[in-house]
């Protein structure tokens, strides 16, 4: 159903609503290049739900595909993790007999529901009455697709949703703390507030970020995600971060260095009662670089507590997270495959016990 139409032809002015309806408006290859799953936006009682349908052939997102999350990406991701290069090498030549298999009986043709095409989403408030009308409707006209809800965790108020069942599908770790006094005392937590009071770069906000601010935001953004975690990661595009910046319900921060160069960035959101890092990266070729990791961290927590919320740091970073009072825990989505036929139902059931047992044993 047209959005306008179903909330009696008026478009919401709140920032969260306007970064959908712009990707609607625009479409998701406008802001990040080489994506080509449909983006719309479902209507139910008057909340917008982000949907991103995969017919089965694109390839582009690890958000919307996903061969590409836990095979392509995946093990682009581990590889620093993983210090043997022989095994190393043979879970890339598992990795990709495994991805042939999954194209032909294409785990790619999924509806994802609540997929904001950010690392670390949003998410909309349901009851199970809403999501048994969403499910029944995408069982009807999308008889073949599997329908993932993404980031099942925020619907844990839902008696139906226990994790974890034989549905979840492991998204990711990611590690979270609670912002209070006893947090703050860490002795690590201590030292990165310092480090931001006393560093000589300097802090700036999203209203004195200039267009050529952002095209240095997207580079270091760029060396980080491509070149050191996955060349498969989402490729932001400078209408992205242009839109980020003008929105409330982002938080962009910078930090400048000499020359006023941009030598790192943060993105984040409130999410609930949490503020949620999404994006971030520095620069990676200086000595400065735990430094500059320090400094996105601690205006996270700063962040955190002006605003009396509890801190999601998302993933990568484990024991720089571990060793600054993070809490591992386990970001779920919820794949709903009982209306597909038996053999697609069977291939759902082992992929999913498969990628759980690996990320399991590769975050021990």
């Amino acid at each position: 159903m047209e959005y306008e139409k179903a909330l009696g032809g008026n478009r919401a002015n709140d920032n969260m609503t306007i970064y959908l309806t712009n990707l609607l408006d625009k479409g998701p290859n406008y802001y990040i290049n080489g994506f080509f799953s449909e983006f719309k936006l479902l209507v139910i009682n008057e909340k917008l739900i982000p949907v991103v349908i995969n017919e089965g052939r694109d390839k582009s997102s690890y958000l919307s595909a996903l061969s590409v999350h836990y095979v392509k990406h995946g093990i682009d991701s581990v590889k620093e993790k993983i210090k043997n290069q022989l095994l190393y090498q043979a879970l890339k030549l598992f990795g990709a007999g495994l991805n042939t298999l999954l194209n032909f009986f294409e785990i790619d043709k999924a509806i994802y529901l609540n997929c904001w095409l950010i690392p670390t989403g949003g998410s909309v408030h349901l009851s199970q009455q809403e999501i048994d009308k969403i499910l029944d409707f995408f069982r009807i006209d999308y008889k073949s697709y599997a329908v993932v809800l993404k980031g099942v965790n925020n619907y844990l108020h839902l008696d139906s949703v226990q994790l974890p069942t034989a549905n979840c599908l492991t998204n990711r770790i990611v590690y979270t703390a609670a912002v209070n006094e006893e947090f703050l005392k860490k002795t690590n937590i201590q030292k990165a507030i310092k480090a931001s009071k006393k560093t000589a770069y300097v802090l700036t906000q999203e209203d004195e970020l200039l267009d050529s601010d952002l095209s240095a935001i997207r580079q270091l953004y760029r060396q980080l995600y491509f070149g050191k975690h996955s060349k498969f990661s989402l490729s932001y595009n400078l209408n992205w971060f242009k839109m980020i910046r003008d929105l409330d319900f982002f938080k962009l921060q910078a930090f400048r260095g000499l020359n006023n160069e941009v030598v790192a960035f943060t993105v984040t959101f409130f999410g609930g009662d949490s503020i949620v890092s999404s994006l971030g990266a520095c620069k990676v070729d200086t000595a400065d670089y735990f430094h500059l990791y320090t400094l996105n961290f601690a205006i996270r927590v700063l962040d955190a507590r002006a605003e009396n919320k509890n801190l999601n740091y998302s993933s990568g970073g484990d024991e720089f997270k571990k060793n600054r009072g993070g809490l591992a825990i386990s970001e779920y989505d919820m794949v709903y495959f009982d209306h597909l036929k038996l053999i697609k139902r069977s291939v759902w059931k082992a992929f999913i016990s498969l990628c759980n047992r690996i990320i399991k044993y590769l975050n021990k």
